[in-house]
């Protein structure tokens, strides 16, 4: 599993609408209403030449401080986080280290994940240097910046995602900040292919329809905009690992449902036609 957090508004859902290609239509001359998004998901499957097929389930999250506790939940069983900053605000990379790091170091120690800087299209608002400083200050295991609107960096991302979730599939050590030449067979001279194979997006339970409710209830309360529909896991499939179900906003004492540990260590597929390894993008 993988999840994506970051500051809210830094251009998290657009980016991740480039994954499926939902983004190609969108008119960006026209001012749209911002709306916080609350755990949409979808499936992307795609097949590398040579390490096989890779189902990796992708979440979307609302970095505002009224969904921390909701956030939270997703964090455990996260096999690669993508940390998003806005490359044309300072303080939303400042924030990797005093926020977002420590926020996902509750459930995972040493977490693997990506530096991604979104909408570089504008004007930079912080240098290369600085840039790379945070990444070793936290040791991702890779940095990338990514404009939505342009594509810049989005194929390249695609498959760093892909790349790294094969990596610790394969029961590797975690990779320092600089190692990427171990791990992406694209830094070794391969050509890889960032399109999906299949993208399905995943229904909304009984259960999710419910927690959607109350997350609306507690945005109506608090004066904050309305989110978009929260979505389910995927369905289990006969092939693979059972996927994990989110969890109602109301639980948010209760500990949430493991996730499916496709791309973990342990919980391998079988081999076969449709062997490889699922990982979760939230």
């Amino acid at each position: 599993m993988s999840l994506i957090v970051g500051d809210g508004a830094i251009g998290k859902t657009r980016l991740i609408e480039c994954f499926t290609n939902d983004g190609q239509d969108v008119d960006w001359d026209e001012a749209v209403e911002y709306e916080p998004t609350t755990f949409n998901n979808f499936t992307l499957d795609w097949k590398h030449a040579t390490k096989g097929p890779i189902s990796i389930e992708m979440w979307d999250t609302a970095g505002q401080e009224a969904f921390e506790q909701l956030r939270k939940l997703s964090y455990p069983g996260t096999d690669i986080f993508l940390v998003g900053y806005n490359c044309n605000s300072e303080a939303s990379l400042s924030n990797i280290p005093h926020k977002w790091l420590p926020e996902i170091q509750e459930s995972a120690e040493d977490p693997w994940f990506i530096l991604v800087g979104t909408k570089c299209d504008l004007e930079k608002k912080a240098s290369q240097q600085e840039v790379e400083g945070k990444a070793k200050e936290t040791n991702a295991c890779a940095i990338i910046e990514t404009s939505a609107k342009t594509k810049i960096g989005i194929d390249d991302l695609i498959y760093k995602v892909q790349m790294l979730a094969f990596h610790k599939h394969e029961g590797n050590p975690r990779p320092k900040y600089g190692e990427e030449s171990k791990w992406n067979d694209k830094v070794q001279g391969a050509t890889p292919e960032a399109r999906p194979v299949s993208v399905t997006e995943n229904q909304a339970s009984e259960g999710d329809a419910e927690a959607q409710a109350q997350i609306t209830s507690s945005q109506q309360s608090s004066g904050s905009p309305a989110s978009k529909p929260a979505t389910a896991a995927k369905p289990a499939a006969a092939a693979k690992p059972a996927a994990a179900t989110k969890p109602a906003a109301a639980a948010k004492s209760a500990a949430p449902p493991p996730k499916s540990s496709g791309s973990g260590n342990s919980g391998k597929q079988a081999q076969g036609d449709d062997s490889g390894c699922s990982c979760v993008v939230a």
